[in-house]
């Protein structure tokens, strides 16, 4: 389907009809009515014309004949349509189109028809992009409720986390004192050199082993030595007694001897 515009340029209506690379023209002027195109053809010559100055002659085109714009400046003069390129105080013609009278009463009709189609389809198009509008705010107070209640929620979760938090957090401390108090209390009991290290542990034991082995050598030479002593003891304990009895006996014998007559 062509595309299809209606714009007032200054004291005349134009209806510009996009059908393929072609614009064609039904004009309204005062009392008067003009159709004319401008085709391909012409076109190319715009842009010879120019020198090659301007590559998309039909966009250009399309884009004057859409929308009144500073840029460029539209009007009838002498059964033409003149286009021209503005640029500050500098006007470039590019094209002057051949316009041909119509009977006026079809071109208003035809203008009039376009702008009563275009409105319904406005109209309806608006009532779509409302019904849309109204949609999308309905989903949007939606969203912005269900936000606030999980906003909501969230906070309770969080008030409840943290209050398990706390009393488990209290609960492992409570623990930790009772074990830290047990600790201490088998300290107290054993002593801190049970809690020392595997590697004095291991040198503590072979340390002790020496020990014993020295011990045990030491036994086996005080037993000698003790043995020793015992049997010398007894023996001179022995000669003492002898000593003892035999001086006895001579004392004794002495005594005999020496009895008063």
């Amino acid at each position: 389907m062509a595309e299809c515009c209606v714009v007032l340029f200054g004291d005349f209506y134009c209806k510009t009809t996009f059908l393929d690379a072609d614009l064609i023209f039904t004009i309204l002027s005062g009392n008067r009515g003009f159709s004319g195109i401008l085709d391909q053809t012409k076109m190319a010559a715009i842009k010879e014309k120019m020198g090659g100055k301007f590559e998309n002659i039909a966009e250009m085109a399309k884009q004057a004949f859409t929308e009144i714009s500073e840029h460029y400046d539209i009007r009838v003069e002498d059964e033409e349509l003149i286009w021209r390129k503005v640029g500050g105080k500098i006007q470039l013609r590019l094209a002057s189109i051949k316009l041909t009278p119509i009977n006026f009463n079809d071109a208003q009709a035809e203008i009039i028809n376009f702008l009563l189609g275009s409105g319904a389809k406005n109209k309806s198009k608006m009532a779509e992009i409302k019904h849309d509008l109204e949609k999308k705010t309905a989903d949007l107070d939606k969203s912005v409720k269900i936000n606030k209640e999980l906003a909501v929620a969230q906070e309770e979760s969080r008030e409840s986390l943290l209050k398990q938090f706390v009393q488990i957090l209290n609960t492992k401390k409570l623990r930790i004192r009772e074990l830290e108090s047990e600790l201490n209390q088998i300290h107290k009991r054993v002593g801190p050199e049970a809690f020392e290290g595997s590697d004095k542990e291991s040198d503590y034991d072979a340390a002790t082993d020496d020990e014993e082995e020295n011990d045990d050598f030491k036994d086996e030479s005080n037993e000698r030595k003790i043995g020793g002593g015992l049997k010398r003891k007894f023996e001179n304990t022995f000669d003492d007694g002898e000593k003892c009895k035999s001086s006895e006996m001579n004392s004794s014998l002495e005594e005999g001897l020496f009895e008063d007559v």
